[in-house]
């Protein structure tokens, strides 16, 4: 066998294995997360005296006769480990004598007893249904009481029903259901479904919340009982809502948490009936009644149903009148955005349209959130790795293209690789007609939406913090969203500056985040200021901002501070309730979630709108005109030359749509300003003659120009040489080429970067030296980074001296700090300066940097395979009670420091944990360390590429053009593989991860968990 398929066969052998050991595992854990101790035809994991235990038509049998009597009572004990909270259902048939179901129980040395919770049950119906603690406090309670014990013991009674009418549920002689809740101290039976007893243990002196299953078979007189359809489901809990923080006057309550099997929830809305309904990011939605929020919700817990018509895996909600709005991201037929309609009134959504159908598997960065819009209009957010369907019309978005100066550097590690624009997009919908246009694009992966108390709409943009420290890298974002509008993402490298003028600002930035769900105040019930306030989620900082917008002419002005702040609180998504509180759902990539109401302590004030009009509200009306105009009014021509870049670049879209011969005309417009929008209109729709008068207008303006007529003019003629490459040549890239150089001195930075850098990009030997000046007297890597990037493809304009100081700057560019592709990028900025600009003879060259290497091994720890359940209790917190400095070094010595970063140090090939403790409990955070293979980001999850000859090729894939992929084939070293497409059979996803398992098992307890305190504080204090 060849070498490189002899590699190829064994990274993909370990990659079955580890599959295979996946599927394995889990086959123990039934039905979503049930636990079935009892497999129906034996006692194996069972311990107990087998002459008086036996398995007879698939039921446990405990009988002792006259023949055989018992002398002490005896029981048979389950080996598995139980979960400290669930919820155990069975069936039970007792004939005679007295029996109970063992839980949180132990056996005691020397006894025959086990000490512990009994669930009593007995044939002459005196006892079943209460709750005996052996070797305990004995009777706890009896039927029909709520018993609340103290901490000094103390027991306090509260009757909820008559013993003898709960006598009558059980069915004497024949099979009866026995239910089982354990969460945390509160435990409660029920008998054939109605409850019998409910305790609220708060002795913490002799309150134990772990221990053995076990059924009992009394001591004395002949008896038998039977056991069958023994079920066990974990009950988890979301974080408290104490580790919530929120502003002075406002409440949080946790009202539901995910159980096993009903997945990570994303996404949320009411029905009309005042119902959540949650969908997760895999698996079906689901409906909660939530008592005291829902009319006619009973009891005091939340009902949860699944909604199986609904389409799965849905990232937006959104119920408009009758209509439920339903978002979906999942692969195959679910695919799609959907109208659903519950046409009788039965809970049950039979009528369903599939208006959209997604192509391609969009993942995290696929279809969105789901909104109305005042105008009666479905609004859709759309990931920058979903592509618009065919049946979009364009509606007013202009002609895109990428309008790129130079040439792109593409995400070296493989992220949104070839995608063009329009990138991520915001779709309006008819909701009758499902007749869709694109409303705006150039986002990157927004997730959700919001109108403010003008019908004005936001989203919050995110950027790849793999590019954090690259001169493109720009904080997520704060967007009001404007139809037509063009918000500058590009892949890689390509990210148009903020300032072109033929797209738009934000209206603020934030600080680093993961933006998730949005709402505006105005839908809600909170009091001022918080109801005029636009609030964005950040999922991994575990954050939920509230922005405060100031008008600011015909758009907004952001300024923005926390409102509420978790650890953990991966906030998904938010919802306005029928009360007027908010609504959280945490969750996402597996973490567990929690459904959270947010409230002011007092009611707030009902309040009408009775702002007066003003200046803004002019300018908005102005704008909006525009935006939905065929052409540029007469009237308003004199918008294209507007101080207010939102009014401007509406008159600039409308003008396009007039047509050629409407732009050519405005290229005589009194103003210079209006004459370069003129200009910059027509290079974007006409042909390459259109372009070239529009330069020729371009390059005749004055010296005199303001700042930002001057931007618009070099933008103007950036867009002409990307669309019509030609112009860069000859006589024509001469005009260009010496028009430009009176901008390379410019005090204007944005002025100076454009100009030199569409000059680099024509290969202009004027632009080499004051380029290099530029990145000599740069103030930080990125500002150096962003000359160092245009200058690398430039052939010509170089001396000796200019290269030497060019590549002494490449050398020793640090790249140990930013983002996981930094490192990429600036290997590709050295590796295209030593094509085209050329290393001068003896130059010395810089060692290559080395990765963290691992440190040695501090630890004599025996080998133990941790589980979550062994550590999960230990408490989370700000690291002061541990060894910071100690899980630092455990980080290092179990190799996570190879694959990820904390605090900008480490490895690249695996998450960033620097936010992890914002977004995952501590259950969470284990569960990801000791399970990798669980859930796995697609950001991370690695391929299998079976070829044509049969061999196989597994790894991430890192990169693509139209005929190769790059594919990391090693997650802690460098190798790669390029892979032909031709010689592809087919590709398959991996669902385990590259991340071993079993790293922490030479570990201590205490180095575990100092390790968790380590990464639950950011990697501060190591």
């Amino acid at each position: 066998m060849p070498a490189a398929l002899r590699a190829r066969s064994l990274v993909a052998l370990a990659s079955l294995v580890a599959l295979a050991s996946l599927v394995l595992a889990r086959a123990a854990i039934a039905d979503e997360g049930s636990i079935r101790p009892f497999d129906g035809r034996t006692l194996d994991g069972w311990d107990g005296d087998r002459s008086y235990w036996a398995v007879e038509g698939g039921t446990i049998v405990g009988r002792s006769t006259e023949s055989h009597p018992l002398p002490a009572s005896t029981y048979l004990a389950w080996g598995g480990d139980m979960p400290q909270d669930f919820d155990l259902r069975c069936k039970v048939l007792i004939t005679a004598g007295n029996s109970g179901i063992q839980y949180r129980s132990h056996r005691v040395d020397g006894k025959a007893d086990m000490a512990g919770f009994q669930a009593d049950l007995d044939a002459a119906n005196s006892y079943t249904g209460i709750l005996y603690e052996g070797l305990g406090r004995e009777v706890m309670s009896g039927r029909g009481e709520q018993v609340e014990w103290s901490p000094a013991g103390k027991r306090v009674v509260a009757r909820f029903a008559p013993d003898e009418r709960l006598k009558g549920v059980m069915r004497t002689g024949g099979w009866n259901d026995y239910r089982i809740e354990a969460r945390g101290t509160r435990v409660r039976h029920w008998i054939n479904g109605t409850l019998m007893t409910d305790v609220n243990d708060g002795d913490a002196s002799r309150f134990r919340r772990d221990g053995q299953l076990a059924f009992q078979l009394h001591a004395g007189p002949p008896m038998e009982v039977r056991f069958r359809d023994l079920t066990v489901t974990p009950i988890v809990e979301a974080p408290p809502a104490s580790s919530i923080a929120v502003p002075e006057g406002f409440e949080v309550r946790l009202l539901a948490s995910a159980q096993p099997g009903q997945g990570s929830w994303v996404a949320l809305a009411f029905d009309p009936k005042g119902r959540a309904i949650v969908s997760p990011q895999a698996g079906r939605a689901l409906r909660i009644e939530l008592p005291g929020v829902t009319p006619g919700a009973a009891g005091d817990e939340p009902r949860v149903a699944p909604l199986p018509e609904v389409p799965g895996g849905a990232q937006g909600l959104c119920f408009v009148g009758e209509d439920f709005w339903v978002d979906s991201s999942a692969p195959g037929p679910q695919n799609g955005l959907w109208r659903l309609r519950d046409a009788d009134g039965d809970g049950t959504y039979e009528k369903q349209a599939r208006i959209l159908e997604w192509t391609g598997d969009g993942g995290e960065h696929g279809p969105h959130g789901v909104v109305a819009g005042p105008d009666g209009m479905i609004y859709v957010a759309v990931g920058n790795h979903t592509a618009v369907p065919p049946s979009v019309t364009r509606g007013s978005c202009g002609p895109w293209a990428e309008d790129l100066v130079g040439d792109r550097m593409w995400d070296p590690r493989g992220h949104a690789v070839g995608i063009l624009a329009p990138g991520g997009t915001v779709l309006r919908v008819h909701p009758a007609s499902g007749a869709a246009e694109m409303f705006a694009y150039g986002f990157r992966n927004h997730y959700d939406l919001a109108f403010n108390r003008d019908g004005e709409l936001f989203t919050y943009d995110s950027d790849m913090e793999w590019d954090i420290g690259a001169p493109w890298y720009r904080a997520p974002r704060i967007v009001h969203v404007v139809h037509g509008g063009d918000y500058g993402w590009r892949s890689g490298s390509g990210k148009l500056p903020a300032w072109s003028p033929d797209t738009l600002p934000p209206a603020c930035d934030t600080d680093a985040s993961s933006p998730t769900g949005m709402l505006h105040g105005a839908g809600g019930g909170f009091p001022p200021p918080w109801n005029d306030m636009l609030f964005a989620a950040d999922w991994t900082y575990g954050r939920i901002l509230a922005v405060r917008l100031a008008e600011r002419a015909a758009s907004y002005e952001g300024s923005w501070q926390p409102f509420a702040t978790g650890r953990p609180m991966p906030v998904a998504d938010m919802a306005w309730g029928p009360d007027g509180a908010m609504y959280v759902v945490t969750g996402g990539r597996g973490t567990q979630s929690g459904l959270y109401r947010i409230a002011p302590i007092a009611a707030a004030a009902v309040t009408t709108d009775h702002r007066a009009p003003t200046a803004g509200a002019a300018a908005r009306s102005a704008r909006k005109a525009l935006e939905e105009s065929d052409a540029l009014p007469p009237a308003r021509e004199s918008a294209l030359a507007d101080d207010d870049r939102f009014l401007a670049f509406a008159a600039g879209r409308a003008l396009e749509r007039g047509g050629v011969a409407a732009v050519r005309a405005q290229l005589g417009a009194a103003t210079p300003r209006a004459r370069a929008m003129a200009a910059l209109a027509l290079v974007r729709i006409g042909t390459e003659a259109d372009a070239r008068a529009a330069v020729g207008a371009l390059l005749a303006m004055p010296d005199s120009l303001d700042p930002w007529t001057r931007l618009v003019a070099i933008r103007g003629l950036q867009v002409a040489v990307a669309r019509h490459p030609a112009l860069a040549q000859g006589d024509d890239g001469t005009r260009i080429g010496s028009w430009l150089a009176r901008g390379f001195g410019s005090p204007d930075a944005r002025a100076a970067e454009a100009s030199l850098a569409l000059a680099c990009s024509m290969q202009r030997p004027e632009a080499v030296a004051p380029a290099m000046q530029r990145l000599r007297g740069a103030t930080d890597r990125a500002d150096a980074m962003r000359w160092a990037t245009m200058l690398r493809n430039v052939k010509v304009g170089w001396t000796d001296e200019l290269r030497a100081e060019f590549f002494a700057w490449l050398d020793s560019a640090d790249d140990s700090a930013g983002g996981f592709s930094l490192r990429g990028f600036l290997d590709r900025i050295r590796e295209d300066a030593g094509t085209h600009v050329h290393r001068p003879a003896g130059a010395a060259v810089a060692a290559a940097k080395a990765s963290p290497a691992a440190a040695a091994r501090s630890t004599g720890a025996a080998l133990h395979a941790w589980t979550v359940e062994e550590l999960a209790d230990s408490r989370p917190g700000d690291g002061s009670a541990r060894d910071l400095a100690r899980g630092a070094r455990v980080f290092a010595e179990s190799l996570c420091i190879q694959c990820h970063r904390v605090g900008g140090t480490g490895g690249g090939n695996g998450p960033d944990l620097t936010g992890v403790g914002g977004r995952f409990a501590r259950r969470d955070l284990l569960k990801a360390i000791l399970v990798p293979s669980a859930d796995v980001s697609d950001q991370y999850r690695d391929s299998a590429i079976v070829l044509k000859d049969g061999s196989l090729v597994v790894g991430r894939i890192v990169g693509q053009d139209a005929s190769t992929l790059t594919v990391s084939i090693n997650p802690l070293g460098p190798e790669r593989e390029t892979v032909q497409r031709a010689d592809i059979e087919r590709i398959d996803g991996v669902p385990t991860s590259s991340m071993p398992g079993g790293l922490l098992d030479s570990r201590t307890r205490d180095e575990v968990l100092d390790l968790l305190a380590y990464l639950e504080a950011g990697g501060r204090g190591g």
